[in-house]
């Protein structure tokens, strides 16, 4: 799916699809993550609601382990479905560090 949008939006996203440095990874990123000593100027991630078995990729382990995989400049871009999660519960989380 990403990749036959990427290709769909190539008008407006500068063909990026095309651009050398980009890295496609599709599977388990936590566990890729794990296994990889690379460093990525962007590691994003679409997870489904954390109740629905993928909670790991919500928690203050994987947010450090994305950190420790970045670049200086790089950043972590992430689905977050703020409907479903009470701001009490996800701030302290965000704020900490």
């Amino acid at each position: 799916g990403l990749r036959k949008a990427t290709s769909f939006y190539s008008d407006i996203n500068n063909n990026i699809i095309a651009d050398p440095r980009l890295n496609f990874i599709q599977g388990d990123g936590r566990h890729y993550l794990q296994l990889t000593s690379k460093k990525y100027d962007l590691i994003s991630s679409d997870p489904t609601h954390p109740v629905l078995g993928s909670a790991n990729l919500y928690s203050e382990e994987y947010f450090k382990l994305c950190k420790a995989h970045l670049n200086p400049a790089g950043m972590v871009s992430q689905y977050l479905p703020l409907h479903k999660l009470m701001p009490e519960d996800l701030c302290p989380k965000i704020s900490k560090e």
